[in-house]
């Protein structure tokens, strides 16, 4: 201590080392004190934190074992509490499709599609063609119920129809075809028989021969086919059936119908293009999927000669193509002014739905440019003539006789006294021939004579 106050005396040296060494030995013990427990700090909050995971995940599965043995996490909400979810929704609503200006079959098939049901009003529309939608109960893209009824109102003249005889027996396919062309439509109903082949019809009701109201509903029971067979199934083919009967035959398999849409130039629209597992034995329930045709992508393309440009921009987008918006005007000694003379696409072609059709429209005969082309020549001959013929004649030949010549007036004065010497006297007493004697016609061959003399 008093060394390190800077004092002189220190004291004996052997006592100054002696302090030196057991300050520094305590010191050294102290550091090594810390570090130790530092480590075992460390190590211990390592130790717990483990040891909390552990328990948590313990607590956890022991919580999820409880509650499946008690069917806690089975249960669902009751009273007025509903849980939906947003594919729940798309679920159980499709948007209503526009089936306005469409057959009522096409459109009772697009709303079958998607899940509805149409129940068709007649009203009588005069502009529209028979049994053409004329209305629809909701917009198109409205949210609707899955297996809903639709309201179609439909242009029909008649009210009244029957149903058709000869059902029983039939297949689907053939029944469904009679029964729509009485203006009814067809609901399907499956039922086991052990004596009817699978797919034909056993019985119709209301009966056939039954008189209806125009779209009433003709439920169609068709066999399934024995029971016993109903296990195991072999997929029919339903390629090139309407996906109405496609639905229905399958269906009367025990199979689950999936369909999709695709354009096609040889398979009519809402008629099937393919399907999946045909002849295969499966599984009662399995899914089937089925492509749909839309129809041909390609479209004839129509004759619009002869139409106005209204008229054929109308019959081209009834064809689904498009007119071009500056037809070209030319001249046609055919078509009247104002019509089409011309189009970019011969009809009959085929081309992709939505192409432009280019047209041009005449303007009438080519009257106007032929006097142009006449006059021209007409107004150059006159002025060509006289300046050739007075201005070389005069000096070759005799300048007596050359005015009777040039100048009309005077043939006919002179050719009259030779002919008949009866009228001599009046056509030389007459002013008119005075005229030509008089001294400006002479003096014109003299004055041309001389010149060429000077």
């Amino acid at each position: 201590e008093a060394y390190l106050r800077g004092e002189e005396d220190l004291g004996e040296d052997e006592e100054y080392e002696e302090y030196e060494r057991e300050k520094y030995e305590d010191y050294d013990e102290y550091e090594n004190y810390d570090e130790d427990e530092e480590v075992n700090t460390r190590f211990e909050k390592v130790i717990l934190g483990i040891g909390i995971a552990v328990a948590a995940v313990i607590l956890v599965l022991a919580i999820y074992a409880v509650g499946t043995v008690t069917g806690l996490f089975n249960r669902r909400p009751s009273g007025d509490i509903t849980v939906t979810t947003e594919e729940d929704t798309n679920a159980t609503q499709v948007a209503m499709p526009s089936v306005v200006g469409k057959n009522v079959v096409e459109a009772q098939t697009e709303l079958d599609l998607v899940g509805l049901h149409a129940r068709v009003v007649i009203k009588v529309d005069n502009t529209a063609d028979v049994n053409e939608v004329v209305g629809q109960e909701y917009e198109p893209g409205t949210m609707i119920d899955v297996g809903s009824y639709v309201v179609l109102y439909v242009n029909s003249e008649d009210n009244t129809t029957a149903v058709p005889k000869g059902l029983k027996g039939l297949t689907i396919t053939a029944a469904r075809t009679a029964i729509s062309g009485a203006d009814l439509f067809v609901s399907t109903q499956y039922e086991y028989s052990d004596t009817i082949a699978k797919g034909i019809v056993i019985r119709v009701d209301p009966a056939e021969g039954t008189e209806l109201t125009k779209w009433e509903t003709v439920t169609v029971y068709v066999s399934k086919g024995s029971e016993a067979d109903e296990k195991t199934v072999t997929v029919p083919s339903v390629v090139g059936y309407h996906i109405d009967d496609a639905k229905d035959i399958l269906e009367s398999y025990g199979l689950v119908v999936s369909p999709s849409e695709s354009s096609s130039d040889t398979v009519q629209k809402n008629y099937v293009i393919s399907q999946s597992d045909s002849g295969k034995t499966v599984q009662a329930g399995t899914t089937i999927y089925v492509v749909v045709s839309t129809g041909s992508a390609n479209v004839v393309v129509p004759s619009v000669l002869g139409k106005t440009f209204e008229d054929a921009k109308s019959t081209l987008e009834a064809a689904g193509l498009y007119i071009g918006s500056n037809p070209t005007k030319v001249a046609s000694d055919t078509y009247a002014e104002g019509l089409v003379v011309s189009q970019s696409v011969k009809s009959g072609d085929k081309v992709t739905m939505g192409t432009v059709i280019t047209v041009s429209i005449s303007t009438g005969p080519e009257t106007s440019a032929e006097p142009t082309e006449t006059e021209t020549p007409a107004t150059q001959a006159p002025v060509t003539d006289p300046v050739t013929e007075p201005v070389t004649e005069p000096p070759v030949t005799d300048p007596v006789t050359e005015p009777p010549v040039t100048d009309p007036v005077t043939d006919p004065v002179t050719e009259p006294p030779v002919t008949d010497p009866v009228t001599e006297a009046p056509v030389t007493e007459a002013p008119v021939t005075e005229a030509p004697v008089d001294p400006a016609p002479v003096e014109t061959p003299a004055a041309a004579q001389e010149a060429p003399a000077e």
